[in-house]
This record gives C-alpha cells, sequence and structure tokens, in this order.
C-alpha cells in the first residue's frame, strides 16, 4: 500500500470540499478559508506556518475569523486571533466577527473577541452593533457578555431605536430587565418620538408595560 504523505491526505479532504463548494456557489477564497469552514484546526495552523495571509477575504469580504465566529469554531478563533487576525475587518453586509458570533450564539467567541480587542460597538450596514444582534436571536449569554464587556447599552439604529426599543416592543422582558440593569435609559426617544415604553403599550404587553413604568428600575 502507498504511504499517504502529508500533502496528499490534505489533498483528499480539500477537493471534495472545493467541489462542494463548487456546486453550491460558494465563494470561499482560499484554503485556509476552507479548512476554516471545515473547522480543521490542524490544518489552519499548518497553513498559517507557511504563510498564508491571515486577513485574505473572500468575494463576499469575509476573512477566515468571520468564517470561525460563523460557524463557532472557538479553538481556531485563537489561532487567528493569536496570528493577529484584523478583529474590525468588515464583510461585505459591513459585519465584524463580533457580529457574526453575536448572531449565531457563540458566547465564548464573543468573550474571546471582547477580550481580544474588538469593538463592541462597530455598526454593520444596517447600523446594528453586535449587542442589537445578540438581542434580536434572543441569546441571552451573549447579552450578558456583551454588557459585561462595557458595550453601548443605548446604541441606536438609524431610526434611533435602542435595544431596549427592540424588547419591550418584542416582549423580551428577560433581556429589557438585563439592560435596564446596564443602564438602558427606559426613556430614550426613537426618531419618531416613541419611547420603550410606547412600543409596549403598542403591543399591549401588559408585563413589559409594568416593568418598563417601574420608576426604580427592575
Amino acid at each position: 500500500m502507498q504511504r499517504q504523505t502529508p500533502q496528499s491526505w490534505r489533498l483528499q479532504w480539500l477537493l471534495p470540499l472545493i467541489a462542494v463548494c463548487t456546486l453550491q456557489a460558494c465563494t470561499a477564497g482560499s484554503r485556509l478559508h476552507l479548512a476554516t469552514t471545515a473547522g480543521r484546526l490542524d490544518d489552519v495552523k499548518h497553513f498559517l506556518s507557511e504563510g498564508d495571509a491571515v486577513d485574505q477575504v473572500d468575494s463576499r469580504g469575509k476573512t477566515a475569523l468571520h468564517l470561525a465566529a460563523n460557524a463557532g469554531h472557538l479553538e481556531i478563533i485563537r489561532v487567528l486571533v493569536s496570528a493577529s487576525a484584523d478583529l474590525e475587518s468588515n464583510d461585505a453586509q459591513g459585519n465584524t466577527a463580533l457580529h457574526w458570533a453575536s448572531e449565531f450564539g457563540h458566547a465564548q467567541i464573543c468573550d474571546v473577541l471582547l477580550s481580544a480587542g474588538a469593538s463592541g460597538d462597530a455598526q454593520d450596514r444596517s447600523g446594528f452593533t453586535p449587542l442589537f444582534h445578540g438581542v434580536f436571536r434572543g441569546h441571552l449569554e451573549v447579552v450578558e457578555i456583551l454588557l459585561a464587556g462595557g458595550v453601548d447599552v443605548n446604541a441606536r439604529d438609524p431610526n434611533g431605536l435602542t435595544p431596549l426599543h427592540f424588547t419591550a416592543r418584542d416582549g423580551q422582558e428577560q433581556f429589557a430587565t438585563l439592560l435596564l440593569l446596564h443602564g438602558a435609559d427606559r426613556d430614550a426617544e426613537d426618531r419618531d418620538g416613541f419611547t420603550p415604553l410606547d412600543h409596549a403599550v403598542g403591543a399591549e404587553n401588559e408585563d413589559m408595560i409594568e416593568l418598563l413604568s417601574t420608576q426604580e428600575g427592575p
């Protein structure tokens, strides 16, 4: 039996993945992107050691750090951060790696990125910070980590809405309580002059109305 070399072994798993990506119009831009997407930690390390650029982007502007944050590959995140990956790189949607980690509920990755110095208040093309993404998707642990990391609890989107406005509208009482405990402004007005309480009233959510009407906070 012919003995496989490390190079031929890597080629064996890369080729099927490339074929699948081609069929699905995958936009992975390099072998580093492919290895990251597949969660191949050793190969990510190997490609970086061979000089592959850590911040190379695919056709959607995504770096390996974006892909690892999206997929939840914590150890790969650690390797990429150690390789000085750009924490603030924006993909075509304006998302940073922290946006993607928040979107998909990868709390540990959020913690690692924040600890490494990632901005918790970067805005995507829609004007949303990672905190909005965590709130929208209902990832309580992510929101807790972001708030503990000092992100702006009163960040606003282009319509002047804060995360508290959205929790009030959607009846996310646990999230609203957490935001208030971290200093969310219950009197903040959106572009139309509506406060979170106004949104709760519009949604006819009695529990949220009571929470936001309590002047001394939760």
